[in-house]
């Protein structure tokens, strides 16, 4: 989980996203991204990718990670604000989760 200032909160997700690819590029992994479509998308969540690596066993490719912004839906949810330096107002943060290497999947 990762809480972000608003207006940097995609930056901070496409940060999120290449720190995961590195990790699977170190381990020497084929592997995919895949942005989810709205309609795939979790309840609270504005843009999420999946991370799949190919699974020669399965012939396929398994997701086994997902990257995900939700915005200021769970930050309102749990009144989880900061204050902006620019106005000195509170402002809610922007909520990033990711889930890395998950096998189980």
């Amino acid at each position: 989980i990762q809480f972000c200032h608003p207006q940097n909160s995609y930056e901070c997700l496409d940060q999120m996203l290449k720190d995961s690819e590195e990790v699977l590029k170190l381990l020497k992994l084929p592997y995919r991204v895949v942005l989810l479509s709205t309609g795939d998308l979790g309840f609270s969540m504005a843009k999420t990718y999946d991370l799949e690596v190919f699974l020669p066993s399965y012939n396929c490719y398994r997701e086994i990670g997902s990257i995900s912004n939700s915005c200021d839906f769970q930050a309102r949810r749990a009144n989880i604000k900061m204050k902006n330096p620019a106005n000195n107002k509170n402002e809610y943060v922007h909520i990033l989760n990711g889930s890395g290497l998950a096998v189980g999947r």
